[in-house]
């Protein structure tokens, strides 16, 4: 089983269990004009109100930061990172929701993505 954490608007975080965890999966179902509530895991929920769907954990380290408008941030990993292509993936305007590595965004939050920096 693989455990979900679900970002709500409204800052609500929830937990979803899971046999598997597809990112790619999970954005075109988010992205389906004819799907308005969203199943992840055995939690349902109206795909409106998500902001972030990320795994609880993960076995590599995160190498991005994902900002939101309302303050949260939600780290990513993403081991083919390119920001130009996320740029034109963010800029697609048939999309609202975009997978970032192994994490999916609502774009209309998004303040900005960067990179973790090495200390």
């Amino acid at each position: 089983m693989i455990r979900m954490k679900v970002m709500l608007h409204d800052g609500t975080s929830l937990t979803a269990d899971d046999k598997a965890y597809n990112p790619a999966d999970i954005e075109a179902t988010l992205n389906n004009q004819r799907i308005q509530i969203m199943t992840i895991g055995n939690v349902l929920v109206n795909k409106n109100v998500i902001q972030s769907i990320s795994p609880e954990s993960r076995e590599t380290d995160s190498n991005l930061y994902i900002s939101y408008q309302n303050g949260l941030v939600v780290e990513a990993y993403d081991e083919n990172f390119n920001s130009t292509d996320l740029g034109n993936k963010l800029n697609d305007q048939k999309n609202l929701f975009v997978a970032v590595g192994d994490v999916i965004i609502n774009k209309n939050l998004l303040k900005m993505i960067a990179p973790v920096q090495s200390a």
